[in-house]
């Protein structure tokens, strides 16, 4: 870790695109960290989890339930500014975790 900071506002702007057959949710982020201004564009439930994903709860008797997850809660996308910086991130009520991966760093944001 070679650096590190606390920020307290991360704005979002959302959209949903409408195409004929389907919709897509995409989310604008803006926030200030490390010195720089950060644009994110994301797209919901996008190359972070495979479509057919399947989560599994393991009970103590060894049980397994089966349970579902919010893909839209899952984001990738990149700069807003520069397509070939991307980005993952996660959105659980209010909280965010993003990695930007950079040519020569990689930013962890939560």
């Amino acid at each position: 870790l070679k650096h590190f900071e606390t920020f307290s506002y991360i704005g979002v702007t959302s959209r949903l695109k409408r195409w004929k057959e389907s919709q897509e949710l995409i989310k604008e982020v803006n926030f200030k960290a490390f010195n720089r201004n950060f644009h994110l564009t994301l797209k919901a439930g996008t190359q972070v989890l495979a479509k057919k994903f399947t989560a599994h709860l393991v009970e103590e008797d060894d049980r397994l339930t089966q349970f579902s997850i919010d893909q839209n809660i899952f984001f990738s996308g990149h700069l807003t500014d520069n397509p070939n910086v991307t980005v993952n991130a996660h959105m659980e009520d209010t909280l965010w975790s993003i990695l930007i991966y950079d040519v020569n760093n990689t930013f962890a944001i939560e």
